[in-house]
C-alpha cells in the first residue's frame, strides 16, 4: 500500500507538470463581473498546486525509505540474529558453488 500511494503521487506529479508545461503558470480563465458580463483573466494554473502538493508527498517518502543522502546518513543497518553469519543469501557465491568454481 505505501508503495502504491508513493507511485501514486509520482504519477500526479507527472501529470501536472505535463499540465503546466503546455499551459504555463498562469492560465486564462472566464468569470463574470459585477455585471453578470464574462471577461477573461489570468490566474495561476491550478495544477501547480497539485505539483507542490506532490513535491511534499514524494520528498516525505523519500525521507522515510532513505532516498535522500541525509536520511541514508541516518539509517541504521539491521543488527544480526545471534549465531547468523553473513545475514544474507550471496547468489553468486551459491551459483559458482554449483557449478564447482572455486572463488
Amino acid at each position: 500500500m505505501v508503495l502504491a500511494t508513493y507511485c501514486n503521487a509520482v504519477a500526479r506529479y507527472i501529470t501536472a507538470q505535463r499540465s503546466v508545461d503546455q499551459d504555463g503558470v498562469t492560465v486564462e480563465t472566464s468569470v463574470l463581473d459585477s455585471h453578470g458580463v464574462s471577461r477573461l483573466t489570468r490566474r495561476v494554473n491550478p495544477a501547480l498546486r497539485v505539483l507542490e502538493s506532490c513535491e511534499r508527498t514524494i520528498h516525505k517518502f523519500l525521507r522515510e525509505f532513505g532516498g535522500t543522502p541525509r536520511s541514508r546518513e541516518q539509517t541504521k543497518p539491521a543488527q544480526k540474529a545471534q549465531g547468523e553469519e553473513d545475514g544474507g543469501f550471496d547468489l553468486l557465491a551459491a551459483l559458482k558453488k554449483k557449478h564447482g568454481e572455486v572463488e
